[in-house]
């Protein structure tokens, strides 16, 4: 995997061996800035019986990569669905689902 030269590094995958073999590529490439794509659950965030089977794999902290963790729920399509809510830290999540147009619209 070769970094050289890149700005950010997006991951949609939250596997631990993924995790840990792009966070030593980043480090050994100087890239400092990591976007991840992920659903919820990384920190025991949600209720319910969609929590009781949401198992997403801990990563380290790294005071030295500046990372953003998009944490997504279920995605379906919806034209007229453009809305999504952000959950800051430490609170819980209670919608189950969210547009892939609204989280189009989230990244404009």
């Amino acid at each position: 995997m070769s970094l050289s030269g890149q700005d950010l590094v997006f991951l949609n995958v939250s596997l631990t061996d993924a995790m840990n073999a792009t966070h030593q590529t980043m480090k050994i490439a100087g890239v400092k800035r990591l976007v991840i794509s992920e659903t919820i659950g990384l920190y025991d965030e949600v209720g319910g019986k969609f929590g009781e089977w949401a198992e997403i794999k801990s990563i380290a902290d790294d005071p030295q990569i500046d990372e953003t963790y998009i944490r997504m729920t279920m995605l379906y399509n919806n034209t007229q669905k453009t809305d999504y809510t952000l959950v800051p830290f430490g609170e819980t999540v209670t919608g189950a689902q969210v547009s892939r147009q609204a989280v189009a619209n989230l990244s404009r």
